[in-house]
C-alpha cells in the first residue's frame, strides 16, 4: 500500500498507541473522581495538556480540549459578539458554515490561494469583530502570512481604542494542517484563538484543542459537569489527550527533519510525474511551492477526470484524494479550487497528493509512474473512436446495474455508464445516499473501463414524480412513485437524452425482458419488475435492454462477487425511488403538516382513536394505527375533507373487497382480448379478469373496467392494476390507475 492522503488522516505512531494503552485498562479512572488513583490520572491529564500547549508556545491552562478541529472551530466562533465576521474564502467547511450564522464576508485569495491583503484591509471595517484565516489550507497546503494579518488587526485595534470603539476584534486561525510541518509559536503569530487537531499529527482521531488568549470570552458548547473551565463539559478523554500530547511532542521534535524529507520527496514527485507523462500532457502544479506545506503537491490534469484516476490508483493500492475528504464524500465541487480561478474542467482534473512519514523515494517513484499511466490511459480512452453499438446503462451504484454493465461490455457493446442524479436532499433522520451511490457507480465504471456520465434530473424528478405524488396523496389517493419515476425519468427523460447523445439502446438493472416492442416478465418471478414498468412506451421498450431478464437474483450476486465488484452484497434500497431508506409516511411529513383527526369504526361510527393526518393512511392498511384492544383494525376508508379515517376489525367489510375495478389513465401497448391476467401489487399473484375499455383509438385517455371472477382484496385508489395477456401471461400489455 502507498498512502498519499495524509492531509485527510494520518496513522497513529507506535509511541502514541503505547502511551494511550494504559488508559483503556489499568488506568481507566475518571479524572474527576476523589480517590488517589483517579487523582493520579488527573495529574497525567493536566500534564498532557501542558505538553500539547508547549508545542505551540502556550500553557496548559490556555487550551480547551475538544473532540476535534470542527468542535474547536465552533467553540472559537462563540466569541463573536453582535458583530460582522470575516473569513478567508478558501477556509475549511467547518469555518465557512459557521460564518453563515452571522453577517459575514469572505476575503479573496490570489491564484495561489494566498490572502489578498488589500481586500482584507478594505473589508476590515469598524463593524468587524471576528476574523478567521487558516494557517495552512487543507487542499492546497498554502501557508498564509498570519503575522502580517495579525499586525493589520493589531493596528485596527489601536485605531478603535483611539476612537472609543468598544467592539472587540478577535483573530482566529485554524492550524490543523500546519502543526506537523510549521514550528508554531502562537504568541509570535499573534492569534487570539488557534485550532489544532490530533488526527493531523499522527495522533488519535476525535481529539483537538483550542488555544484561547487571555481576555477572550467564550460561551460553552455543551453543559454538564463544568470540565475544561466550564466550556466543554463531559468526562475527559484521557487516553486521547495523552495520545495527542505524545504525537504533538514527536511532531515538534522532528519538524526540521520532516521538512527536509518532504522537500526532497515533493521535488522527486514533480520530476518523476513530468518524466513519465512523456510530454503528452503538461501537469499543472497548483499553489506556490515556496509558500506551501512541503508535503503537499496538488496537481491538475485538464481534460482528465481525477476521480477516475483515484479509483484506478485504488485498484493498485495507491491512495490519494481529489480534495477535502468531507467535500469529496458529498460529490461537491471544490470551493478552494474555484476561488483560485480554476475552470470546472481543471477542478475535475485535480488531485491532492499529501505525503507522510512512511513514504519512501520508491513509493514516490512508483506513484508518479502509476499516476502518469492512468492519466495517459484516460486521455486515450476519451479520444477513442468505436464502431460498436452504443448502450447507455443507468447505473445506480447497486449490484444489478453494475452486473448489467459488465454483461453488456462482454457482449461487445460500447457501454456508457450513466448515474441519474434525481434527489440529493437530506431528510431528518436520513442522509440521502446519492453521493455514495454515485461513487459506487463510478467506481464500477472505472473497474470496467467504460465511459461514465452524470445526468442531473433533480428538477424534473421533483416536478414529475414528487409533486405528482404529493398532489395524489392530498386528494386521498395512494400513488406509486416508482411507477411514475420509470415512466417520466428512467424510460422517458433518460431515454430521450441518451438517444440524443448517440445511444442506440439504453439498459437498466431491472428484472424484465423484451421481445421487439413487447415487455415480458422476468425469469425470476420473485424479482420480476414489470409491475413497475408497465407504463413504458413501445419505442422505449424496443430500444431497451434488460440484461438480467433471464437471471435469478442469487446468480447476479454471485456473478458480482466473481467479477470482484466491491458492491456485490450492497444492501438494496427499500425506500422512495431514488430518495433512499425513507418510508412514504416520513417523506410526506416533510411536505405536509400533521393534523390531528378522529379514527372512527366503520360499523358504529364510534371514535376509537386519533391520527396525525388522514393523508398518511391507506385503505387496507393494518399497521401504524396505534389502536389497542383485541383484533387488529384495518383502514376501510378516508374522509379527506373532514380528516377522518374509518377502520374495521371485520376482514369481510365490504370496503375491503370488490369484484370490479375502474381504471383511468390506462396505457395499453396492444389491444387485449376480453380475458386478461391482472397484477394488483408487486409480487402479488396474477388473477384472471375481463376487461372492457372505452376507446383504444386514443390510448392516452383510455379508461377501463376490470371484472374479476372472484372477490379480491380491494387495492387503494391511486395504485396500479397491471394487465397481462390472457393467452400468454408473460406479456405485459400495460395497465392503469385504480379510480374506484
Amino acid at each position: 500500500m502507498i498512502y498519499l492522503d495524509h492531509a485527510s488522516a494520518t496513522p497513529m505512531k507506535k509511541q502514541v498507541i503505547d502511551a494511550m494503552a494504559p488508559f483503556f485498562a489499568d488506568q481507566f479512572f475518571n479524572p474527576s473522581a476523589p480517590y488517589l488513583p483517579a487523582k493520579r490520572v488527573r495529574e497525567i491529564y493536566e500534564n498532557a495538556k501542558d505538553d500539547i500547549a508547549h508545542t505551540i508556545g502556550a500553557k496548559g491552562n490556555d487550551i480547551i480540549i475538544t473532540a476535534g478541529a470542527t468542535e474547536a472551530n465552533n467553540l472559537a466562533f462563540s466569541a463573536v459578539q453582535n458583530s460582522e465576521v470575516l473569513v478567508l474564502e478558501t477556509e475549511h467547511a467547518s469555518v465557512l458554515n459557521l460564518a453563515k450564522n452571522y453577517k459575514y464576508q469572505t476575503i479573496k485569495v490570489d491564484k495561489n490561494g494566498r490572502i489578498d491583503l488589500k481586500d482584507f484591509q478594505k473589508k476590515l471595517t469598524e463593524k468587524v469583530g471576528f476574523v478567521s484565516v487558516s494557517l495552512a489550507n487543507n487542499e492546497l497546503g498554502t501557508i498564509q502570512p498570519i503575522t502580517e494579518i495579525s499586525e493589520i488587526i493589531r493596528t485596527e485595534k489601536q485605531k478603535r481604542l483611539s476612537l472609543d470603539n468598544p467592539l472587540p476584534l478577535i483573530f482566529h486561525t485554524d492550524a490543523s494542517q500546519a502543526q506537523n510541518l510549521i514550528n508554531i509559536n502562537v504568541t509570535r503569530l499573534g492569534a487570539d484563538l488557534m485550532t489544532i487537531n490530533s488526527a493531523k499529527v499522527y495522533g488519535p482521531k476525535g481529539v483537538g484543542a483550542l488555544y484561547v488568549a487571555h481576555g477572550v470570552k467564550l460561551k460553552p458548547v455543551s453543559y454538564g459537569g463544568g470540565q475544561e473551565m466550564g466550556l466543554r463539559s463531559g468526562t475527559e478523554n484521557v487516553a486521547g489527550v495523552v495520545g495527542f500530547a505524545m504525537a504533538s511532542k514527536l511532531a515538534k521534535e522532528h519538524i526540521n527533519g520532516n521538512i527536509k524529507k518532504y522537500e526532497k520527496l515533493s521535488k522527486l514527485f514533480r520530476e518523476e510525474l513530468k518524466k513519465n507523462l512523456d510530454g503528452i500532457i503538461e501537469p499543472k502544479f497548483l499553489g506556490n511551492s515556496k509558500k506551501q506545506l512541503v508535503n503537499f503537491v496538488p496537481v491538475c490534469f485538464p481534460g482528465v477526470d481525477a476521480e477516475r484516476l483515484i479509483y484506478m490508483l485504488e485498484m493498485q493500492e495507491i491512495y490519494a484524494s481529489t480534495g477535502a475528504a468531507c467535500a469529496a464524500s458529498k460529490g461537491e465541487k471544490s470551493h478552494v479550487l474555484s476561488a483560485i480561478g480554476l475552470t470546472d474542467t481543471e477542478i475535475a482534473g485535480s488531485l491532492r497528493i499529501s505525503m507522510g512519514a512512511d513514504n519512501t523515494e520508491d513509493d514516490i517513484k512508483i506513484s508518479a509512474k502509476k499516476i502518469a499511466e492512468a492519466v495517459k490511459h484516460e486521455l486515450t480512452r476519451v479520444n477513442e473512436n468505436t464502431n460498436k453499438k452504443t448502450v447507455f446503462v443507468g447505473m445506480s451504484g447497486g449490484v444489478d446495474s453494475s452486473v448489467s454493465a459488465k454483461l453488456l461490455k462482454d457482449q461487445d457493446y460500447h457501454v456508457v455508464g450513466v448515474y441519474m442524479k434525481n434527489w440529493s436532499r437530506d431528510l431528518p433522520g436520513m442522509k440521502c445516499p446519492w453521493a455514495d451511490d454515485l461513487s459506487d457507480a463510478k467506481r464500477i465504471a472505472v473497474n470496467l473501463d467504460i465511459d461514465f456520465k452524470v445526468f442531473d434530473f433533480e428538477k424534473d424528478y421533483k416536478q414529475k414524480v414528487v409533486d405528482y405524488m404529493l398532489d395524489e396523496f392530498k386528494l386521498g389517493r395512494t400513488p406509486n412513485p416508482d411507477i411514475m419515476c420509470n415512466q417520466e425519468i428512467k424510460f422517458k427523460l433518460f431515454y430521450d437524452v441518451a438517444r440524443e447523445q448517440g445511444a442506440d439502446f439504453i439498459a437498466t438493472g431491472h428484472y424484465a425482458k423484451t421481445d421487439g416492442d413487447k415487455l415480458l416478465r422476468a425469469k425470476d418471478e420473485n424479482k420480476d419488475q414489470t409491475y413497475f414498468l408497465y407504463r413504458i412506451s413501445k419505442d422505449a421498450i424496443a430500444h431497451t435492454i434488460f440484461p438480467l431478464g433471464d437471471m435469478l437474483k442469487p446468480d447476479v450476486k454471485k456473478l458480482a462477487s466473481e467479477f470482484g465488484f466491491h458492491n456485490a452484497y450492497k444492501k438494496e434500497s427499500m425506500g422512495v425511488c431514488f430518495v433512499g431508506e425513507v418510508g412514504i409516511k416520513d417523506f410526506l411529513k416533510e411536505y405536509v403538516k400533521e393534523k390531528r383527526g378522529e379514527i372512527r369504526e366503520t360499523e358504529t361510527d364510534k371514535v376509537v382513536g386519533f391520527h396525525e393526518g388522514a393523508i398518511f393512511y391507506t385503505v387496507g392498511q393494518r399497521h401504524g394505527l396505534n389502536i389497542g384492544g383485541g383484533l387488529p383494525y384495518y383502514v376501510t376508508g378516508k374522509d379527506m375533507k373532514n380528516n377522518i379515517v374509518y377502520v374495521s376489525k371485520n376482514l369481510n367489510n365490504k370496503n375491503l373487497w370488490t369484484k370490479e375495478l375502474k381504471l383511468t389513465d390506462v396505457i395499453l401497448r396492444d389491444k387485449p382480448s376480453v380475458n386478461v391476467m391482472v397484477r394488483l401489487r408487486h409480487r402479488a399473484p396474477l388473477v384472471p379478469a375481463k376487461i372492457s375499455t372505452n376507446d383504444l383509438k386514443n390510448s392516452k385517455s383510455v379508461s377501463a373496467t376490470l371484472e374479476f371472477e372472484q372477490e379480491i382484496k380491494a387495492p387503494a385508489i391511486g395504485q396500479s392494476a397491471v394487465i397481462y395477456d390472457g393467452k400468454n401471461a408473460e406479456i405485459c400489455l400495460g395497465g392503469g390507475i385504480i379510480s374506484r
